[in-house]
């Protein structure tokens, strides 16, 4: 009887172990499928802005066209608009609640709310920051080489990759920190190119205007004024 209780003891616990190695087994490939999506992502993201951004020929106008595609396909501009205004988000929106305010702003800035045209005028902000620097990379290659999870909720990422330039100078360090955005898509919320991050440079510029700015309407319409063309 002992010896039967320790042979069904033994294989409950040989049971939980498979078990246990099992499952560890199918979240690191289901680890490894997942940073393997989220290279390709960062990737074919780059190399496509860089093969048409980059390309001979294009005037600028066209170059300025091409980036606020991908921008608008691949970048999470409203994570990153709200991000960069930080405190100021609320004040900015409580002004769509005046409907006397956003009415006559709707009518003279396109139709847009003072919320969704902050969104609007920072993509252009961002084209306008690093459109002209995609011409330097004529030819030039993007590896991803390392993915780091950021937080618990798996829904951000850090990828390092590695920019491989043909004109004789050293390769350029991009990392680029990736969401998962609530319809289960990656997007790019920041990307550092050595050590200097487009979203803080994006806010110090906001920051900057916002505090020569008497309040956040005159901020608008200064913003507006600086980035509504491109």
């Amino acid at each position: 009887m002992r010896s039967l209780l320790k042979v069904l003891l033994f294989s409950c616990l040989c049971g939980d172990f498979f078990q246990a190695h099992l499952a560890e087994a199918a979240k690191s490939e289901a680890n490894l499928q997942e940073n393997k999506v989220l290279k390709s992502f960062v990737e074919d993201t780059a190399n496509d802005a860089i093969k048409k951004i980059a390309e001979p020929g294009k005037t600028d106008a066209q170059i300025k066209l091409e980036f606020k595609k991908i921008v608008a396909e691949k970048f999470d501009m409203e994570k990153i608009s709200s991000s960069i205004l930080g405190a100021n988000r609320k004040s900015l929106k409580s002004l769509d609640e005046n409907e006397s305010n956003v009415t006559e702003w709707k009518n003279i800035h396109g139709g847009q709310g003072y919320y969704a045209s902050f969104v609007s005028l920072t993509t252009n902000m961002l084209i306008k920051l690093y459109c002209s620097k995609f011409k330097d990379y004529k030819d030039a290659t993007l590896r991803a080489t390392e993915v780091t999870p950021k937080g618990k909720d798996n829904l951000f990422w850090d990828v390092t990759s590695i920019v491989t330039l043909n004109n004789g100078k050293p390769p350029i360090k991009v990392i680029w920190t990736i969401r998962r955005n609530n319809k289960e898509q990656l997007r790019v919320i920041d990307a550092k190119v050595e050590n200097v991050s487009m979203k803080k440079t994006l806010q110090d510029g906001v920051s900057g205007m916002i505090s020569t700015s008497k309040n956040l309407q005159l901020f608008m319409n200064e913003f507006w004024e600086k980035y509504h063309q491109l």
